[in-house]
């Protein structure tokens, strides 16, 4: 079962991609969502990912970060004081792009779970609300954390896609 936020937040989102609001558009991406997060949750689980409440700008490593629209933020090790950063939308939303990557992106800030991540340069200006953070060991050295994010962020998009293709094109 999802929180009221998530489905408020899909509602709004079905209401946007022209598929309707009715129960069972709702219903189609609630098990969209719930299906993304079982893949978000599991490989962050195999990647040895750890789940924060809050991610600090100050830190040097990594994170993946699920939205309430079951959009992926892949946002990289800090090297040089940039990171990398990788947007992936749900596939539904004409007001985001469907993928996005900035090289040299730059937080505007800590993040933490219900609130949104801002950059200050980034492939997107600002996130839907976050659902779940998922932070890279930061024993890893930057290589390796990117390294991580870049196999997990692969193995997520191939997931959130099928899902799509399963429950929402049907």
């Amino acid at each position: 079962m999802v929180t009221d936020k998530i489905r408020n937040h899909l509602v709004k989102i079905a209401k946007k991609s022209g598929l309707g609001d009715g129960a069972e558009t709702i219903d189609m991406l609630v098990s969209a969502f719930v299906e993304k997060l079982v893949c978000f949750e599991t490989q962050a689980r195999e990647y040895g990912l750890k789940n924060v409440n809050v991610f600090r700008d100050i830190q040097d490593s990594g994170a993946l970060v699920i939205t309430y629209s079951g959009s992926l933020l892949s946002i990289g090790p800090k090297i040089d004081g940039k990171r990398k950063a990788e947007y992936i939308s749900i596939g539904l939303r004409t007001d985001v792009p469907e993928r996005a990557v900035e090289e040299y992106s730059i937080l505007d800030g800590d993040f933490e779970i219900d609130g949104i991540v801002n950059f200050i340069n980034g492939p997107i200006k600002s996130s839907s609300g976050i659902y779940k953070i998922a932070k890279i060991d930061d024993r890893l050295n930057a290589i390796a954390q990117q390294e991580v994010l870049k196999d997990v962020t692969q193995i997520l998009i191939e997931d959130f896609v099928e899902v799509n293709n399963t429950i929402i094109e049907g």
